[in-house]
């Protein structure tokens, strides 16, 4: 992967939120990503493509990932169940003091593979 590719963008944020001292980025960083993932989950409930977006970087995204999976029943349950994961293993890396770089890099393999799904 060349260093400006997705994968070694995501090894890059992963390491630094990983680093010592790092830990309320870590959560910070963590509590923003479960907070995102609800909004796509009630905006999808509500018929909407995604909620607006925040950041322009952001500019359809959340459209793009309701369209993969569908807004219906079954397709907005896939994203509570990955807003579930998220809390939960955020919760647990930092509870347990759990390798930080391989959450976030677990948690955004899981976004990708649920759009997949």
């Amino acid at each position: 992967a060349s260093p400006s590719s997705p994968v070694a963008a995501l090894h890059g944020y992963g390491d630094k939120l990983a680093r010592n001292g790092a830990e309320e980025k870590f959560r910070t960083a963590t509590e923003l990503l479960g907070w995102w993932l609800g909004r796509l989950v009630r905006s999808g409930a509500r018929g909407e493509s995604g909620p607006p977006p925040i950041v322009p970087e952001e500019e359809g995204l959340a459209g793009r990932m309701l369209a993969a999976t569908g807004v219906d029943p079954t397709g907005l349950a896939r994203w509570m169940e990955e807003w579930e994961k998220t809390n939960r293993l955020a919760d647990d890396t930092s509870r347990l003091n759990l390798d930080r770089k391989q959450a976030v890099l677990s948690t955004f393999h899981a976004l990708q593979s649920a759009m997949k799904a």
